[in-house]
């Protein structure tokens, strides 16, 4: 780390050597199987990060040698400015994203792979002091623990990491006094799941005290829904899972499945985070 901070790259030789190399399960059986070995790691700064891009090559075309080293140093400056270009990008696109989730009526925060607050909607912003609050960067409760909400986040955003199906789940807050609110994250997929995105997950707050969204019957006017189809939407509506809005409806799993694929068809969605987006966006028609 302290050579590629001040020279703003690296090569293997200088941080091991080829006896160490052979014996290194990282070398011996990762690289050497994929066709690679030697390397060169160039240093990308993004806001507070730095991430090390690797150039492999095969064992047998050898080291990259100081003239290979001097070719490739102007790659550092290049490729910085296109990982700064490519960061700018994704935050105007979450921006973009913040404002949209306005239509939805609630509050929506924006969480980085790291468990933090990247950007919040006005609604989640009024929240702050009264219903919830900061703390590093993170959601936390002056009169309860904030633990399992943090695990719920984690666990959305690093699924293949979690270590049980309940930290999917909402997670319910008790308030000081009325009802509850309730916690869910969602994890952000396609073009948004690249390297420098600012935000891999949207927390999804509901206050129990506030006026309910659209009634069942609105839904099924206005998207040509079945009753079922309308009643399956209304509880994924009030951030039910698809099992425990299943369950909540005495549906089988397998029917709500079908249910769900007719609303995405009928909604023009394509998961559940598009599809509470344009159900929100019901509450103002």
């Amino acid at each position: 780390m302290p050579r590629l901070r001040k020279h703003g790259f690296f090569v293997d030789q200088q941080i091991t050597t080829t006896h160490d190399m052979a014996r290194n399960p990282y070398y011996a059986d990762y690289l050497v199987k994929k066709g690679a070995g030697w390397g060169i790691g160039l240093r990308i700064d993004t806001g507070d990060d730095m991430w090390c891009l690797m150039i492999q090559r095969g064992m047998g075309t050898g080291a990259y040698q100081e003239d290979e080293q001097e070719r490739l140093k102007p790659l550092v400056g290049i490729v910085n400015r296109a990982a700064s270009l490519s960061r700018r990008l994704e935050f105007a696109r979450l921006d973009g994203a913040a404002e949209a989730s306005e239509m939805i009526g609630g509050a929506c925060l924006f969480i980085d792979r790291f468990g933090r607050i990247a950007r919040m909607n006005a609604a989640a912003e009024a929240m702050v002091g009264r219903k919830f609050l900061i703390r590093q960067g993170r959601v936390a409760f002056a009169h309860c623990a904030s633990e399992p909400l943090q695990r719920h986040i984690d666990a959305v955003i690093w699924p293949d990491l979690a270590a049980a199906d309940k930290a999917f789940r909402p997670v319910v807050v008790p308030q000081i006094s009325g009802r509850p609110l309730v916690f869910q994250a969602i994890r952000m997929r396609g073009n948004t799941r690249i390297l420098f995105a600012p935000a891999y997950a949207m927390l999804l707050v509901t206050d129990l005290n506030e006026k309910a969204g659209p009634l069942p019957e609105h839904l099924q006017a206005v998207f040509q829904l079945t009753a079922a189809e309308a009643r399956l939407a209304d509880a994924l509506l009030q951030q039910f899972s698809l099992v425990e809005a299943a369950d909540h409806l005495n549906l089988k799993h397998e029917t709500a499945r079908t249910h769900l694929k007719s609303i995405f068809a009928k909604t023009e969605t394509r998961t559940q985070a598009q599809l509470i987006h344009v159900l929100g966006r019901a509450r103002r028609s």
